[in-house]
């Protein structure tokens, strides 16, 4: 269909079409979005129409394991702190999640971590520096403990990202 000028497909589609990159994250992060839009995703449909396709056993996959909105992230730098998450074997934090009236990007809750990513878009205006201080404290005063990375961090010092998040996930608080 064309809209605007542009070729258009369902979200089906566009899931299907995802699968030739075979990149899991890429499709969870579709499946993330379409939940987080409240697009109608009609998973069934698209597995229904997966025996076409030669790469359907990921999408396959993804479809029955992958919990939609699980792990919603807004930028780039998010998904480079799940990859490390990940390829470090650390539990999955639960992302996107409203606390004490703000939206945090990352929860370990059963470690009570709270994660921040900080992006210089957000963070070059007057006052950035001043509410995330307050928002660290109301962290702090319920009982989490903070831990921000800047985007720089997330992607090009991944070890250090790793090391202070298994020494925070890992200590007695």
């Amino acid at each position: 269909m064309i809209v605007d000028g542009l070729c258009v497909t369902s979200p089906a589609r566009t899931l299907i079409d995802l699968a030739d990159f075979r990149k899991r994250r890429l499709l969870e992060r579709a499946i993330d979005q379409a939940e987080y839009h409240e697009l109608h995703l009609p998973l069934g449909e698209v597995h229904d129409r997966l025996h076409r396709r030669p790469r359907s056993r990921l999408l396959r996959n993804v479809i029955t394991t992958h919990v939609a909105g699980s792990t919603i992230t807004e930028s780039e730098a998010e998904e480079y702190f799940l990859a490390i998450v990940r390829r470090a074997g650390l539990p999955l934090p639960e992302s996107q999640v409203r606390l004490w009236g703000h939206r945090r990007d990352f929860l370990f809750r059963r470690q009570k971590v709270v994660v921040e990513i900080d992006g210089r878009q957000a963070h070059d205006r007057d006052g950035a520096f001043e509410r995330d201080a307050v928002r660290d404290a109301e962290v702090v005063i319920n009982g989490h403990r903070p831990l921000r990375f800047t985007r720089r961090a997330v992607k090009f010092d991944q070890g250090y990202v790793e090391l202070a998040l298994r020494a925070v996930l890992t200590s007695a608080y």
